[in-house]
């Protein structure tokens, strides 16, 4: 992607790619931020755990930053990358894109070194005086710039939301290409309704639905109940024998204290102070399922609204007549174009369009 993209470049605006640090740390689209910043914790978890030579924590994050990268970051930004969103938003979703994986293989190249250096020596071809070997070059060091850990959450939560949407959609048979009226996030946790809000242009396009919204659990009414589920494992070894006792009285608070408890963070039941790591609270969706599917999702629930429209129908069965991304059909200008649909009863064959004399 990033190769085939700086030659589109090149080939359109006449300049070749040149990284570009400083473009991609001033870029004000959230992608490019929340990648730089994803990246830059991993340097800096790396360079930790490397030192106390736990390796086997190292490889399952790097995995999980390629993920990202890829299946996230990269397929949402190749309308930027392709120069369709304008220049300047391609110069700094390429110069991220670039940053990205110059990190990535540094921080690859002591686990998988061959690998490393042949995406490596593709990368330095941007970079005239940059080393003949991707094992010249050290570990990176964090960028505290890059660093932001709230970014890296309200991404997070922003995945488990649309990642959930896709699931109440494959429970429901509804294809990706019918739009959708609404979702609906519904958590106790302020950052998570906010980290939605300002995430909300991503989530309604990749879960195609007209609208996104957040609802705290007071506001979502009788909607949702509050699920109380004790530690069993840490709370008996802390209390032993008198955990059974205890137990009850943890299974007895009110949905008002399991609230209270959702927002402090730790409540106490006779002089005994319980913290989230003893009792964890899960939401339920206890409302109408007629119109609406609903799961939990990172602490929350979503809720699908999965009725569509009439025009929202017709647009479903635009996108099946022609995909999105589907390559435009070989026909010449003024060539009859028939359409058939489903159920309609179709010739089998259309008469040849008629040859026009060259200009």
């Amino acid at each position: 992607m990033l190769v085939s993209s700086t030659q589109l470049q090149e080939r359109q605006e006449g300049t070749p790619f040149k990284p570009d640090l400083a473009a991609a740390l001033a870029s004000p689209n959230l992608m490019d931020r929340w990648i730089l910043a994803a990246a830059n914790g991993l340097v800096n978890f790396m360079r930790i755990e490397m030192e106390a030579y736990r390796l086997y924590t190292v490889v399952p994050r790097l995995l999980d930053l390629i993920d990202q990268l890829t299946n996230w970051y990269i397929r949402m930004n190749k309308e930027r990358f392709s120069g369709e969103r304008g220049p300047s938003e391609r110069r700094s979703s390429l110069a991220t894109l670039f940053e990205v994986m110059m990190m990535l293989c540094r921080m690859m190249a002591p686990l998988t070194p061959f690998f490393a250096e042949h995406v490596y020596q593709n990368l330095r071809r941007a970079v005239p005086d940059a080393p003949a070997s991707i094992h010249f070059l050290m570990i990176p060091e964090v960028n505290d710039a890059a660093v932001d850990p709230q970014m890296e959450a309200n991404v997070k939560m922003m995945r488990a939301v649309i990642e959930t949407g896709r699931t109440l959609r494959e429970r429901r048979n509804l294809s990706m290409r019918t739009p959708l009226p609404e979702v609906t996030l519904i958590h106790a946790d302020g950052k998570a309704l906010a980290a939605i809000r300002k995430l909300q242009e991503y989530v309604s396009e990749e879960l195609n639905v007209r609208e996104v919204h957040t609802k705290s659990v007071s506001e979502a009414g009788g909607s949702v109940t509050l699920q109380c589920n004790p530690n069993h494992r840490r709370l008996g070894d802390r209390f032993g024998k008198a955990y059974k006792a205890i137990q009850p009285k943890i299974r007895a608070l009110s949905s008002e204290q399991l609230s209270g408890f959702m927002q402090s963070g730790s409540i106490t039941i006779e002089s005994e102070v319980f913290d989230q790591d003893d009792i964890t609270v899960d939401l339920i969706y206890s409302g109408d399922t007629s119109k609406v599917d609903a799961d939990t999702a990172g602490g929350g629930v979503v809720v699908l609204n999965t009725t569509p429209d009439g025009d929202m129908l017709d647009e479903a069965m635009a996108r099946e007549v022609r995909p999105e991304g589907a390559p435009r059909p070989r026909v010449q200008m003024g060539s009859s174009v028939h359409l058939c649909l489903p159920g309609a009863q179709c010739p089998r064959s259309y008469p040849a369009p008629p040859r026009f004399p060259p200009f």
